[in-house]
């Protein structure tokens, strides 16, 4: 005779969560080495790294200095 494992029992939330996870990951694989187009020049991405890294240095120095 077998007995019912409770602790080994998924629940509704779990099986949603695990059903969720599993197609991000598919979408991810499948969309994950698309870029949008004129993005994917080097010139371009260097200049939007760049970009950002100004943003982001002009954001902390607003945030450190004493007002």
């Amino acid at each position: 005779m077998e007995f019912f494992h409770f602790n080994k029992c998924l629940t509704n939330m779990d099986v949603a969560e695990k059903i969720v996870y599993l197609e991000v990951i598919e979408y991810n694989e499948r969309f994950g080495g698309r870029v949008i187009r004129g993005f994917g020049d080097l010139e371009v991405n260097s200049e939007v790294v760049n970009a950002i890294d100004v943003f982001y240095t002009l954001i902390s120095s607003f945030w450190s200095s004493d007002v």
